[in-house]
């Protein structure tokens, strides 16, 4: 548990001061510039697959480098999941 604390305190420090869409769609549309954002969280919560902080979410949670999706879901994950 002090592990998950550890990760989500560094998330919570990457986010600071950034711009983060959250997005209850799948896929991302194409008219959308991802220069314009340091995070995209996709996915609707849908109960049986969990929150973003479950291994078995559904849900993705993006950091925007370059100009590309890189996951970084793992980063919420518990470890007891």
């Amino acid at each position: 548990m002090a592990e998950f604390h550890k990760k989500r305190k560094k998330i919570c420090h990457m986010c600071a001061g950034k711009t983060v869409n959250y997005k209850d769609v799948a896929i991302i549309s194409k008219y959308i510039n991802l220069d314009n954002f340091n995070f995209i969280k996709l996915g609707p919560y849908i109960e049986d697959l969990g929150p973003l902080n479950s291994k078995t979410t559904n849900q993705r949670f993006y950091k925007i480098e370059e100009g590309k999706l890189v996951d970084i879901t793992n980063l919420f994950w518990r470890d007891n999941d």
